[in-house]
């Protein structure tokens, strides 16, 4: 079960070379290495987050920038750009089994009751970010709850990954509660709670042996290859390089704009007398600068002093730069060149030319959508065995699938028209759940569709029977009055919704007594 923490710990605690009273066989040697992978790791992800949050420094090459203006910083938020596009991308429709035409509620259940429509998208954040995320899947602290899911830090998490079967076979924890360093240890079979305040040594505080058989730990690596399962961030050396070249540029340019955004004015044939007020005092710079109009009167051989003024500053040199810039990094990345302010405003693209822009980009979503599937659904069955105390999972959890919504934007007339097309060909059924999902319904609006539809079928069938019924009662009343005139006896006019019975019916004649 995964302990809520106060503070991560960067780079984590390395614990001491002493024994841990408390561990087993190979638990102190497990708990040294995690921990010191995640210390080498933190430090290549706290410049990958410096770049996502804007706040990295730039080196200072000492050639055009004055000392007194080296410490400008300026910002380009270009890696934070190639990072959320595709988060936003990253929604969760359901989980689905085979064999069933809708998601999953119990699974679904699990997703609503831990608010992972607003936590998953902090995992997708990291593992973007900093090129893995972490998910904790836990039991509730209260019996009969639903499973506890958390998405973890990757500066406080590490973990051992089998690629033979795929999974994570030991994980590592740290952060800082109230004062005391805590470490976790996450075995197949145990987790082992560990702490140290300032001054004592690590102790072992609590040992549960849940005997699940898994490590209830699931990590959503990036751009994983077989030689890098750890995976990779978004910000990519070529990203960090363009931002810091532009970063340059626009420090250039705020340079530029102090020194030369006023035209330096020259004069010829001038003396230093000619730069002071009338009481002898010099002028002030400003005032040289702010003076329209300077006046000078003839030497003492007559001659007049030329004055002019050298080419005022021209800020292109540097948009050009930038814009360069901007276009090399979506070539880069495939986003559309708009993405990094680079906008045609002479002819305004098509819609057919915005979607053809995006379609890298909403490739690369679904690739990105497509590598979080299968963390996701081991964190689906983590949830179910703890949630049925640690049961087999059934062969249908095997194979269930993870339901995103469309990364596409798509206009709804053009989507309608071509499912409508589809439907009246019987390509797919009109009440398919495919098809409201293709026209952007959510897995909760499907739902309640379904219930709607199947309240409006009843409401027909109700109207189309009591239309029968009264079509038949109609029918028979009209069947009874003709037979009964067809006998010859006067029938009187019946009124609207009026039955009106003949005088020898009414009148019978009364047996005789037995």
């Amino acid at each position: 079960m995964p302990v809520s923490f106060v503070r991560p710990i960067i780079g984590g605690y390395l614990p001491s070379a002493s024994p841990i009273i408390g561990l087993r066989d190979g638990e102190q040697e497990l708990i040294t290495a995690l921990s010191t992978k995640l210390s080498l790791q933190s430090s290549q992800m706290l410049t990958l987050q410096a770049y996502y949050d804007g706040t990295q420094r730039l080196a200072d090459l000492g050639v055009s920038i004055p000392p007194q203006l080296a410490v400008v910083r300026t910002v380009v938020d270009w890696p934070r750009v190639v990072v959320d596009p595709l988060v936003q991308r990253a929604v969760v429709d359901g989980f689905r089994l085979p064999g069933q035409t809708d998601t999953d509620d119990e699974m679904w259940g699990f997703w609503q009751s831990n608010n992972l429509d607003t936590e998953f998208p902090l995992a997708v954040q990291d593992k973007l970010t900093l090129g893995r995320a972490y998910m904790i899947v836990g039991s509730a602290d209260r019996r009969g709850d639903p499973p506890v899911i958390t998405p973890e830090s990757p500066f406080n998490c590490a973990v051992q990954w089998d690629p033979r079967t795929r999974s994570v076979t030991a994980a590592y924890q740290a952060y800082e509660a109230e004062g005391a360093y805590v470490g976790v240890l996450y075995l197949p079979n145990a987790t082992v709670y560990m702490s140290r305040t300032q001054q004592a040594s690590w102790t072992v505080d609590h040992r549960d042996e849940h005997n699940l058989g898994a490590v209830p730990v699931v990590r959503f690596p990036n751009r994983a290859r077989t030689a890098d399962r750890e995976g990779r961030s978004e910000i990519t050396p070529a990203v960090r390089n363009i931002t810091d070249e532009t970063c340059r540029t626009l420090l250039g340019m705020a340079i530029a704009r102090e020194f030369y955004s006023v035209p330096h004015r020259y004069g010829l044939g001038l003396s230093e007398e000619d730069f002071r007020n009338p009481d002898g005092s010099a002028k002030q710079a400003i005032e040289m600068v702010m003076s329209n109009f300077i006046a000078f009167e003839r030497n003492e051989r007559g001659d007049i002093p030329s004055v002019g003024q050298f080419q005022a500053f021209d800020p292109s040199v540097f948009t050009k730069i930038i814009e360069s810039q901007a276009q090399l990094l979506s070539s880069f990345t495939g986003y559309p060149p708009s993405y990094f302010g680079i906008n045609a405003t002479a002819n305004p693209a098509s819609a057919d030319a915005i979607r053809s822009a995006q379609d890298p980009l909403n490739r690369r979503a679904k690739a990105v959508n497509g590598e979080s599937s299968d963390p996701l659904e081991q964190v689906m069955r983590l949830a179910w065995r703890i949630a049925h105390n640690g049961a087999d999972l059934p062969s249908a959890m095997l194979r269930m699938e993870t339901d995103w919504q469309p990364v596409e934007v798509s206009t709804p007339a053009a989507t309608t028209d071509a499912l409508f097309k589809q439907t009246q060909m019987g390509a797919v059924p009109p009440t398919s759940d495919v098809v409201l999902a293709r026209l952007g319904y959510s897995a909760v609006e499907r739902a309640r569709l379904v219930q709607d539809r199947a309240l409006d079928a009843a409401a027909s069938e109700l109207a189309e029977l009591a239309q029968s019924l009264e079509a038949k009662e109609a029918r028979t009343d009209k069947s009874v009055i003709e037979d009964l005139t067809a006998e010859g006896d006067p029938t009187p006019q019946a009124g609207p919704g009026q039955i009106v019975v003949p005088a020898h019916v009414r009148k019978k004649p009364t047996p005789p007594a037995s």
